[in-house]
């Protein structure tokens, strides 16, 4: 009955969102069942290492055998509907799937570093305390193993298709736009990640040097978890951001893409926002802490809070630097591009009354600092050569034979000016014209602004609302785990 409906429905749209999200629902929660099945599996064989048994340990195995049972197949028939819809070229650039791929491959990458650091962290501990053994060491690291394996195999694989896909995509800025939000989320993440474990270190160094107290406990703990921090966030942030800064920095469309990139702007100003409000917070500390000293009141753990404060202040204040270079870098490779290019740019514009639209246009181009050359032009007079030409939109419908002979072999840039006052309208295609006829016989004035449906809006939140559960039952596992 249901299929019989979607054929007598004309206006399929809604019905294709439909099954897009019922698919990928299906997809999300057999993906789930075949992880934490994988991850029980893991444990349990783990558990022969650390010679650990018992009814849990046979439990394990009982549920995870279950879960892969129906999970993997059902998870195969869910993603196999996924794929056959991939033939065609606007699933392929559905933002849903896009967004889903995102979802699971930066899910993937996250929790593979996050246990790979709980790895590294436990190795050098061992090595550290000179009390590396294999079965200690396996013991303190199956939940992060049973962890990272079914998710690094989620990252292989999504992360493989969303390459395909983004290559795919006939928009070549697009999808660098799309390439460039994945690597520019790793790389903040790579940039916190550091920032912290440099932190870590430092304190370590203070508290190693002077014999503060700002670390209790043991001092190879310490320094095993600041030199995995270090190790995890290091390289992530210098894997995504040079390729990302090395494009920036050239002189062609694509280098002039990136700059100009709204994503490469929140990044940066996320991290100068930070380094401001850090370091303003570090300043204050510091400036307070040394008042205190010199009033003659001074705390208890004085030194322990000042060289605090201080550490902090640096890497705050060398976190501002950097990024505030970067985007003075960009702001100045921009305007000199813009200058040499407007240096030939040429621009007529065709004014037909007493020149309004040019004194307009020319104190709007006051402010701006490319030497564009702005010509008024009579359109009954010799027309000399120009890169772009701007005419009103009267002018243009209905131009002089000498403008229309000029127009003709012009190769340029022409710009019409809109004029509202006449009964003209633009229409991109026969959806928008056909809801201008509907508008006009119903005695209304023409909107060809189209709307967002109201189903888009819910499915946005519902997948938003589900990623969030997800990230929610694999940061349960991990927690569980220890």
């Amino acid at each position: 009955m249901l299929k019989r409906d979607w054929q007598e429905n004309f206006d399929k749209t809604a019905l294709t969102l439909t099954r897009r999200v019922y698919r990928l629902i299906w997809v999300f929660y057999s993906l789930i069942m075949a992880i934490i099945g994988v991850n029980q599996i893991l444990l349990y064989i783990f558990s022969f290492v650390n010679d650990v048994g018992g009814d849990y340990i046979n439990a394990l195995f009982a549920n995870g055998l279950a879960l892969i049972f129906v999970g993997i197949p059902l998870w195969a028939w869910a993603w196999k509907g996924v794929q056959d819809a991939r033939s065609e070229p606007a699933e392929r650039a559905f933002v849903l799937r896009l967004g889903t791929l995102y979802f699971l491959s930066l899910s993937g990458v996250i929790f593979v570093l996050s246990t790979a650091g709980i790895i590294i962290d436990e190795l050098l501990l061992m090595l550290l305390s000179k009390t590396l053994n294999f079965r200690d060491f396996i013991g303190a690291t199956d939940g992060a193993f049973a962890i990272a394996i079914p998710l690094g195999a989620v990252w292989a694989y999504y992360g493989h298709w969303l390459n395909r896909d983004l290559s795919a995509l006939p928009s070549a800025p697009r999808r660098a736009a799309l390439n460039r939000l994945y690597y520019y989320i790793l790389s903040l993440i790579g940039l916190v990640t550091s920032f912290i474990g440099a932190s870590m270190l430092l304190s370590y160094v203070i508290d190693a040097i002077f014999g503060t107290s700002l670390w209790s406990g043991n001092q190879e703990t310490h320094l095993a978890d600041s030199l995995a921090t270090l190790i995890v966030g290091i390289p992530l942030w210098l894997k995504t951001w040079t390729p990302m800064q090395a494009e920036a920095l050239t002189l062609d469309e694509a280098g002039n893409h990136t700059r100009r990139s709204i994503i490469r702007k929140i990044y940066l100003y996320l991290a100068i926002f930070a380094g401001v409000v850090g370091g303003m917070i570090a300043a204050v500390q510091l400036i307070s802490l040394i008042l205190e000293a010199l009033l003659g009141t001074t705390p208890g753990g004085f030194r322990d809070d000042l060289l605090n404060s201080l550490q902090m202040l640096i890497l705050f204040g060398g976190l501002l630097t950097y990024h505030r270079q970067i985007l003075r870098r960009d702001g100045l490779i921009r305007t000199e591009i813009v200058s040499k290019k407007a240096d030939r740019l040429d621009v007529l514009l065709f004014d037909v009354e007493n020149g309004t639209l040019f004194s307009q246009l020319a104190s709007l181009m006051d402010t701006d600092e490319a030497a564009i050359n702005l010509i008024l032009q009579n359109p009954a007079k010799d027309i000399p050569a120009a890169d772009v030409a701007i005419l009103p939109e009267a002018l243009a419908f209905n131009p002089p034979q000498i403008l229309k002979d000029w127009l003709r072999d012009f190769n340029g840039s022409k710009l019409i000016v809109a004029d509202e006052s006449n009964n003209w309208c633009r229409v991109k295609n026969p959806r928008q014209i056909a809801k201008s006829l509907h508008q006009l016989a119903e005695g209304e004035e023409i909107k060809l602004k189209e709307k967002s449906s109201g189903w888009m809006f819910a499915v946005y939140i519902l997948a938003g609302m589900m990623a969030l559960q997800i990230l929610f039952i694999l940061l349960m596992i991990v927690i569980e785990g220890y």
